[in-house]
Order: C-alpha cells, then structure tokens, then sequence
C-alpha cells in the first residue's frame, strides 16, 4: 500500500477484535514510535505504546474509553509540551505513525475528548507541562462494525467531505483551485481533502500562487470548538495533518519541498496563516 493509498483508505476503528499484540507486532511499533523525528516546526512529541491487561479490560471506564472503542488491547499515548506551533507539530507527526500503521494493516482512531487524560497521564508518567492532547487504540478491526460505531460514524459525518472549491485557491479566495486528476498536485491536494479532523469540520484551506509549486495554509478556525478542551487546541492539531498529508504525498510522488513560515503571506479574510509548502529548487 503506498502513502496516498493509505490516506484514502484509513478511516477511524471503533470496534477491535480482542486478540493482543504478539511481541513482534509490538517491537515494530514500539520501534516506530522511537524513530519518530520533530515536525516541520521544531516541537518533538513523545509516543508510547500502552497495552493493557486482563484487570486494565476491567478498569477501562477509568482510561474514559469505554463504549466509545471496544476490544482494543493496547493504546498509543502520545504526548507535547505546549509552545509555538506545537499542536500542528503534534498533529504532523502523529499522523504519520497513524499512516505507517495503516500501511502494516493496523486499525487507529484518532481520540481527543473522549477518554480520562489524568488517567492515561498515570500511565505515561507525564513530566513538568507535558499534556495528552490525543491518544489511539491500535490493533486489528472488527470486521462487522457495532451498531455503536455506525452510530458515531453518522453523527459525525465521517464520509462527508467539504467540495474541493471550498477548500483550494489559486492567487485569492475568489478564484476556487480546479483540481483535476491531471494536476501534478492532484494527489497531496486530494490526500489534504479526506484527512482527518476532529467532527470532521476540516478546517484547512489552501491557497496556490498562480502556477507556481507554493502552496500556503490557511486556518478556518471555529475558536469556540476550539477551546472546548482548554489548553489542547484540536483544531490546530488538525492542521498539522492537513501539512503533513500534503508534504509526504507530494515526496512520495517525487516533489520533494520545504514547509516554511512567510513573513509576508497573501492575506486570506477572516483566515489565519499557519504555514507554506515550497517546492525544493
């Protein structure tokens, strides 16, 4: 499965089948989490793979997880200390492990508001202002999904996509981008399209320079779902995914480039800047 593919096809598993982890299915991701490098911004989160005993199953309504994921025998806490774009960083990284794990066939579900912090805080031994912004179940789908999981699919409209000209620009916000299959960046820009986002309100937008490979990121934030969980901005967190779907698809495909921050970005109304893709000269 190649990078793109698993942009398309990963979607959030509610519903695991019980079967644990064998010990080489743990040191591989044990070791993937211990390769994870900084973001494009600088901030380095640290990822640790929690596997839960016979009495942990019992105590789960503590971790705050219970009803919401069933079956799952392990868990990644992933953890940041809070600092200048440290929740895209955040956001950046953990969605690649979140792919790679996709591409070795393990299910994920990205969890930001429910589940117990101070709990799984216990379990990571969190130091001086660290925080759990998110954490995931990961292990092997159920292959009939509970009636619970179709429900929370619905909800929150898992399959609904905002059109592609409500998302992409070329030169102002007036001129929506035509993406076609033959665009060279038809690929990053559609991976961009069907990330993930918490309640799926995708609050990316993407604004091209004329024809010139320069991509700029623009945040349509909604402050006040944005600061449902205090100090964790969510939001933010799914910009980093929005980056990092775009940078790596567009490496994979051959268009190596940079992220950067501009110091005199296009102005968007009423968005705010978070970042640029430069195609590398």
């Amino acid at each position: 499965m190649t990078l793109y593919e698993a942009c398309l096809t990963r979607s959030s598993v509610r519903s695991y089948t019980r079967a644990h982890l064998s010990e080489s299915e743990r040191s591989g991701i044990v070791s993937l989490l211990r390769e994870s490098e900084p973001g494009p911004f600088g901030n380095k989160p640290r990822f640790e793979l929690i596997s839960l005993s016979e009495l942990e199953q019992s105590s789960l309504k503590k971790l705050g997880t219970y009803g919401m994921i069933q079956g799952a025998q392990a868990y990644i806490g992933a953890v940041i200390t809070p600092g200048s774009y440290a929740f895209e960083d955040f956001g950046y990284c953990f969605e690649k492990i979140f792919l790679q794990l996709t591409q070795n066939g393990f299910g994920t579900c990205w969890l930001g508001g429910t589940f117990t912090r101070s709990a799984f805080g216990d379990k990571l031994a969190l130091k001086e202002k660290e925080i759990v912004p998110c954490i995931t179940p990961v292990g092997f789908a159920h292959q009939t999904p509970t009636l619970r999981e179709t429900i929370v699919r619905f909800a929150i409209g898992s399959k609904k996509r905002i059109l592609p000209e409500k998302l992409f620009f070329n030169d102002s916000i007036a001129t929506p981008y035509q993406l076609t299959e033959s665009d060279t960046f038809f690929k990053p820009l559609n991976a961009v399209r069907v990330a993930p986002s918490a309640s799926n309100k995708q609050p990316w937008r993407i604004l091209r320079e004329g024809q010139k490979p320069i991509f700029h990121f623009y945040f349509a934030e909604n402050k006040a779902y944005n600061s449902m969980l205090r100090d964790i901005k969510i939001q933010n967190i799914d910009m980093g995914i929005s980056l990092y779907h775009f940078a790596a698809v567009a490496m994979e495909l051959g268009q190596s480039g940079r992220i950067t921050v501009e110091q005199n970005p296009p102005p968007l109304a009423d968005l705010h800047y978070i970042a640029t893709w430069r195609a590398s000269s």
